[in-house]
């Protein structure tokens, strides 16, 4: 009897699925990274980063069901840890991104222990008031800058410094590295168990299971993939300040999970890529037009967006497209032919 691959009991079975899916997100990348010209390598650097960040809020929204304003502020704690770390003590990036990630890592399960039995919309403001309070400090602290940010932020090296066309690699093997851990975890039973939080946090409890420590771990990978992604642009940019890490970026984020999908992996990377190229490009074309109009075109066309993705593809553009091409490829059954 013939085995269906995408059965556990395959030859393609589903641990080895994540695999291909993040090995064929990466010769997308390399293939960019080989063709595309400097300002596009760029760009989609910041696409890579941004995509880092959202898969990691899909597994604690889309999939866990939960909440989450406040991704800035975890953005901004890997990318000041990298900077104090280089331009105050002069010690090795690589070190300020291993910091940064702990010390959100450790933040967050701190405030996952406040915050995270609070219904939907309480959450929301929860989060969001940790984003506003990492943002106000990361202005008063004298060892972040201030007002005036880091300059000067060292660059990563192995044997020589990254070139910009090295933070792009580096950016987009991390991204397919996340997007394979997400992709195994929400095919594996812990996945099971997320949908069963999701679905009804009482129903988890009456299995036995702790909804409450399900939900902190989600928000702890998601707040350590956000400052891995922002200790990475620190390196990359070489200066930050606070403006960089403010709720408007928190929005954004979300806005990119909405597009793409939020219960999917991959979607972090369509959503990311939507809208962060069309933004720049509607603040090119708004710049053209007046140079106060830039960032005003963005906002109303991202506003616009998040509407009409709310209305005609709730899920998603990547949820949207499987469905399409599920219906497309159903073959109705040959209808009896008697005798």
């Amino acid at each position: 009897m013939a085995t269906n691959p995408r059965t556990k009991e395959g030859p393609l079975s589903w641990w080895r699925w994540p695999s291909l899916q993040a090995l064929a997100l990466l010769i997308i990348a390399i293939l960019g990274g080989l063709l595309l010209g400097p300002s596009w390598v760029s760009e989609l650097t910041v696409v890579g980063l941004y995509a880092l960040t959202v898969i990691g809020m899909n597994l604690f929204m889309g999939y866990a069901g939960q909440v989450s304003l406040g991704q800035a502020g975890f953005f901004g704690i890997g990318a000041y840890s990298v900077g104090i770390i280089t331009t105050q003590y002069q010690f090795s990036p690589w070190l300020g991104l291993l910091a940064g990630m702990l010390i959100a890592g450790v933040v967050a399960w701190l405030l996952g222990k406040l915050v995270l039995k609070l219904q939907t919309h309480y959450l929301a403001l929860a989060t969001l008031a940790f984003g506003m309070i990492a943002n106000v400090a990361f202005q008063a602290l004298s060892i972040t800058g201030g007002n005036s940010g880091l300059t000067g932020i060292g660059n990563f090296s192995l044997g020589v410094s990254f070139s910009n066309t090295d933070y792009y690699w580096f950016v987009w093997i991390l991204v397919a590295l996340a997007a394979w851990y997400a992709t195994r975890m929400v095919h594996s039973e812990s996945g099971s168990l997320l949908e069963a939080v999701r679905s009804s946090e009482v129903a988890t409890k009456l299995m036995g299971l702790n909804p409450d420590q399900v939900k902190r771990e989600m928000f702890v990978v998601s707040a350590i993939l956000a400052a891995l992604a922002g200790g990475v642009y620190a390196s990359w940019i070489g200066y930050i300040d606070p403006t960089v890490f403010t709720f408007t970026l928190s929005i954004n984020l979300v806005l990119m999970a909405v597009v793409g999908g939020m219960r999917s992996v991959y979607g972090a990377v369509v959503g990311v890529g939507v809208v962060q190229l069309l933004g720049q490009g509607l603040n090119t074309v708004g710049q053209m037009i007046s140079p106060a109009a830039g960032g005003a075109l963005e906002l109303t066309v991202y506003g616009l967006i998040l509407v009409v993705v709310m209305m005609f593809w709730p899920n998603g553009l990547i949820t949207a497209w499987k469905g399409r091409y599920r219906q497309s490829s159903v073959v109705s059954p040959p209808s009896a032919v008697s005798d």
